[in-house]
Order: C-alpha cells, then sequence, then structure tokens
C-alpha cells in the first residue's frame, strides 16, 4: 500500500495501487506483470518521499509531523541515502527531548543502526550535543537491543 502525504488529513491511501490490483484480477497477465511492476516502482518512490519528509520533520523539529509520521506504521529506520544517517542520528545531534518522546512511541526502532561514519545514536549524542541524559538512555536502549539480539556493541566513552 502506497502512501501519499496531504497538507490536510494526514495520509490518505494511494488510489493508483487499488486501480492497478483491480486490473490485474479483470486484465491479462502480461499487462497485469507491467502494471504491477509500475505500482511496485510508484509506491516505492512515495515511501521514499515520505522517508524524506519524515527526516525534514525530525530535522526542522517538526513534532506533531514526526509523531504523525512515526505512527502510521512507516519504517523509522529510514536512512538517508546520500548522508546515511536516520531520524535517530538527527533526533541525537539535535537534542530535542520532545522530539525523542515522538519517536519513541513508534514501533520497531532499531538503535543499532549506526550512520555512515559508524556512529550510534548514543556516540552522536555526547560527542555533539553533550547531553548526557540523551546519550545515556540512548546508550542503555542500545545496549538492551544488542542483549537481546546476542550483537557485540563497540565501546566509547560514556558522557560523565
Amino acid at each position: 500500500m502506497a502512501f501519499r502525504s496531504t497538507s490536510d488529513d494526514g495520509l490518505e491511501r494511494d488510489r493508483f495501487a487499488e486501480l492497478a490490483l483491480l486490473g490485474a484480477v479483470f486484465g491479462n497477465e502480461k499487462e497485469n506483470n507491467e502494471v504491477l511492476d509500475d505500482v511496485d516502482d510508484e509506491i516505492d518512490f512515495r515511501l521514499f518521499q515520505l522517508g524524506m519528509e519524515f527526516l525534514r520533520a525530525v530535522r526542522r523539529g517538526r513534532y506533531s509531523d514526526v509523531e504523525r509520521i512515526a505512527h502510521s506504521g512507516f519504517n523509522v529506520n529510514f536512512l538517508h541515502p546520500m548522508h546515511g544517517k536516520g531520524a535517530l542520528h538527527d533526533i541525537a545531534y539535535g537534542g530535542s527531548k520532545r522530539l525523542l518522546r515522538a519517536f519513541l512511541r513508534a514501533d520497531g526502532i532499531d538503535f543499532l543502526i549506526p550512520d555512515k561514519s559508524g556512529r550510534y545514536a548514543s556516540e552522536i549524542a555526547s560527542i555533539h550535543n553533550r547531553d548526557r541524559v540523551i546519550a545515556r538512555f540512548l546508550r542503555m536502549r542500545e545496549r538492551i537491543q544488542a542483549r537481546r539480539d546476542d550483537v557485540e556493541l563497540p565501546h566509547f566513552d560514556e558522557p560523565r
């Protein structure tokens, strides 16, 4: 299912995907495969657009947009294709506790995704933001997930 962001009522279903699926039921197989390939490309592009909108909302500190997108079922672990940073990295860098609270309400957060430079969110918070509370909280969540997933974490100096 593809999503389109709208200015009025948040997210709405994409009619193009619904029509293509109806065509798949009633049309011939060759045309259906072409239509479904187009739908897949359209869905991928729209999910990419939603991911970029989500990262912009985080960077600009738009709490309501972050909360809306995070609770829509969107994969909040989306990484910027060029910068290699996700929303959690940007929140750690900026140090907004309000944005962090909105983000933490989403399902499926992966605290063990490093940015392009190999740094986890807790390390970014301790180095760039100097917020000990956020850095320690993120490090705690990283340790919990690492224990659960049986992953060894790299060691770096924690804020004092």
